[in-house]
């Protein structure tokens, strides 16, 4: 199975990743490294708990872009933005970049979606510098976890 894990480096050199798609895997770490190695064991034994328990895996319904925000003058910043699909049966599309707190879009396409939260994020960093704030640094980044899935018969 593949799924995106978000990987961050924290203001104190620590790192921390999480993977949207299945709530409550999250690894801290001391290096970039440790923390893909730590996130990727955290899911194999995600999903072996899941299928012992004979939950179903979480559908993967999250994917990861990188958008180019313009700044006054000729500056320009790429941050990471996460796009997750709504409900099955239901065309949604939600999206948010995780350097950026509180900025988020949705829409009715995917497409939709990509155009409105460059928009957000242009409009929320225009607000934070009329208000005199600093805009945030893009420090996130998104990985490919291809976590294999385990034998039901070989772990029971």
């Amino acid at each position: 199975m593949r799924y995106i894990a978000i990987v961050e480096c924290g203001d104190d050199e620590g790192w921390g990743a999480y993977v949207p798609d299945f709530s409550g895997c999250i690894a801290a770490a001391q290096t970039r490294e440790e923390i893909i190695s730590l996130i990727t064991g955290g899911m194999a034994f995600h999903i072996q708990g899941m299928l012992l328990e004979g939950l179903p895996l979480p559908e993967r319904v999250s994917d990861a872009i990188t958008v180019t925000v313009p700044f006054p003058g000729s500056v320009r910043r790429q941050y990471l933005v996460i796009i997750e699909r709504g409900k099955e049966g239901k065309e949604s599309w939600g999206a948010y970049a995780p350097d950026v707190p509180g900025c988020a879009a949705v829409g009715d396409t995917r497409e939709e979606v990509e155009k409105r939260v460059v928009e957000a994020l242009e409009s929320h960093f225009e607000g934070l510098l009329l208000a005199g704030l600093p805009i945030p640094e893009p420090v996130s980044d998104a990985i490919i976890v291809d976590v294999p899935v385990p034998d039901l018969a070989a772990i029971a």
